[in-house]
């Protein structure tokens, strides 16, 4: 039987490098669960069908893309001098401080997230 996801819900992501710090020192990403709407627009903005029949998929603007739909804010977010950034959604340039495994990490938990896991399956 199918079991309904909450879109729109948002979650704490904590990534792989960080998981072996203390809690305290640990960034945490607010994550929204994509509606299917914005999955599909993904989909099309990024999908290219090119005239020799080949397909493209333009995956770093997807990335960025799904970021901006995906990620509503951070906490515990510092600069190699400690000292904190704020997360700025109008500032286009926000994720040119996270290194590229980590935006590629981000976007692939959050179009993992349209998938209930085994927990939301117990519940």
């Amino acid at each position: 039987m199918p079991i309904a996801i909450d879109p729109g819900r948002v979650v704490d992501y904590v990534l792989e490098a960080d998981r072996k710090l203390p809690k305290e020192k640990q960034t945490i990403f607010k994550v929204k669960v994509l509606r299917a709407t914005e999955l599909a627009r993904l989909q099309d903005e990024f999908s290219v069908f090119n005239r020799d029949g080949s397909f493209t998929i333009k995956t770093g603007s997807k990335e960025l893309a799904i970021l901006d739909m995906g990620i509503t804010g951070w906490e515990n977010f510092k600069d190699k001098n400690g000292k904190t950034i704020p997360f700025d959604e109008k500032n286009p340039d926000r994720w040119d401080v996270l290194r590229r495994d980590y935006r590629t990490e981000l976007a692939n938990f959050i179009t993992e997230q349209t998938q209930l896991n085994e927990d939301e399956l117990k519940n």
